[in-house]
């Protein structure tokens, strides 16, 4: 039963309104906003809403942003300022940590770094994307969650995430999710679960080991699901498992069926 299915869901999840863009009509991005909220939402991307009608909002990086950047994060220079929530680091500091990370969960040659890393074999991911999230994360620490599926979602996005994550650990900072936005979403998710899972229960062990505290940083990373779900999808995901936790819904819930949006999407950076 569709209807029941969604409500469960709306009240054991989540749930993010991210119409505005594909909504229709003059007031059609702010009334999507106020009769989601109404319908069960939590959350909204709309500022506006947000402002007029005392909406909770949050959004995530956009694909645009991580795609801005194409240089390794090794020649990355800014920010130049100091972060008070990351001990007073700079971001040179802070790209050494990531570097170390890097090191732990990835190794050339297999060799044991200890007990418990390396977890990977070979470094595999997208250089800029990882100098993307190192910015977005030293910027704005509490709320880094990661858009992975600009190049590669498991490959590429999961394993940059991860790096800075780990990294992240080391403040007593936890990231704040992860944001799936294209393909098999109910796979992908159990998939980033499960390594959310191996990477925390070797960081359990490397802090115990160091004699320092650690409060399961990893394991409680949040993941988000968008990419036109639909009520049919959400039943799928109810039905097989998913490792969903928020799930960010624009285009089919604030159109009309019978008079779709035009789903082209052109991507200009600079």
């Amino acid at each position: 039963n569709v209807p029941d299915t969604v409500k469960k869901l709306l009240n054991n999840h989540k749930m993010l309104e991210l119409g505005l863009r594909r909504a229709q009509g003059p007031d059609g991005a702010l009334s999507a906003s106020k009769y989601a909220i109404m319908g069960g939402f939590n959350i909204t991307s709309n500022i506006q809403a947000s402002k007029e009608l005392n909406i909770q909002q949050s959004g995530t990086m956009s694909h645009a942003l991580v795609l801005s950047y194409v240089d390794s994060i090794t020649k990355y220079q800014h920010p130049t300022y100091t972060e008070p929530l990351l001990k007073n680091f700079n971001f040179q500091q802070f790209v050494q940590k990531l570097l170390f990370w890097k090191k732990m969960l990835f190794n050339k040659d297999s060799s044991s770094i200890n007990n418990n890393f390396p977890l990977f074999n070979k470094y595999e991911a997208n250089n800029s994307e990882l100098t993307a999230f190192a910015v977005f994360a030293f910027t704005q620490a509490t709320n880094f969650v990661a858009l992975i599926d600009s190049y590669n979602t498991i490959s590429s996005g999961m394993m940059n995430f991860l790096i800075v994550a780990c990294a992240l650990t080391e403040f007593g900072v936890q990231s704040a999710g992860i944001r799936l936005d294209s393909g098999d979403l109910c796979n992908l998710s159990q998939k980033c679960r499960n390594l959310l899972t191996k990477v925390n229960n070797a960081l359990q062990c490397y802090y115990k080991e160091l004699q320092q505290p650690y409060d399961n940083l990893i394991s409680d990373v949040k993941i988000i699901a968008s990419n036109d779900i639909t009520e049919e999808q959400l039943v799928h995901f109810n039905q097989n498992g998913a490792a969903i936790d928020t799930y960010g819904i624009g285009t089919h819930l604030v159109t009309c069926k019978v008079q779709p949006s035009l789903g082209g999407v052109y991507k200009l950076v600079q």
